[in-house]
């Protein structure tokens, strides 16, 4: 029993010293915040928003986003998504990318006011006050990623 103990130990050990492929880790995890504008219906209104991503290489990256958005009166709505980055061009100081996601989107709306899209009012059910709806999410876009150090 002792033998098999020791060599089931040495080659657990001999397959892990072999895991030696070189890796470059300086951008494996990013931390991002954002701001900028969404569009609801006709109308444009900011957003902000913060993100966490994986760079499994440097041109490509997985990232959890949420965002908050000042759509209606009183309380904002949120999104969280999950999205794939892909970096248009090698490494550099700024590097443009695509992107593509899906996520869920919470939205808040006033049943009394009359600005309501037509894709919550035909929702509403009947009566005074503020309606929450949780809707699927898909996200296309495009950006810049601006590297302020090699970190």
């Amino acid at each position: 029993m002792l033998v098999v103990g020791a060599f089931a130990l040495l080659t657990v050990a001999e397959r892990a010293s072999a895991q030696t492929v070189p890796m470059d880790w300086r951008h494996g995890t990013t931390l991002s915040g954002f701001i900028g504008t969404q569009s609801a219906s006709s109308d444009v209104s900011p957003a902000a928003g913060v993100g966490l991503a994986w760079e499994v290489t440097r041109r490509l990256s997985f990232e959890g986003r949420g965002t908050w958005f000042s759509v209606n009166d009183g309380a904002s709505d949120f999104a969280a998504t999950l999205a794939t980055h892909v970096a248009l061009l090698r490494p550099r100081l700024v590097v443009p990318f695509v992107s593509a996601g899906v996520g869920m989107y919470r939205a808040t709306v006033n049943s009394a006011s009359t600005d309501v899209p037509d894709f919550y009012r035909l929702r509403m059910s009947p009566g005074p006050g503020n309606q929450t709806f949780q809707d699927f999410l898909v996200t296309v876009g495009g950006g810049v990623n601006v590297f302020v150090t090699s970190h």
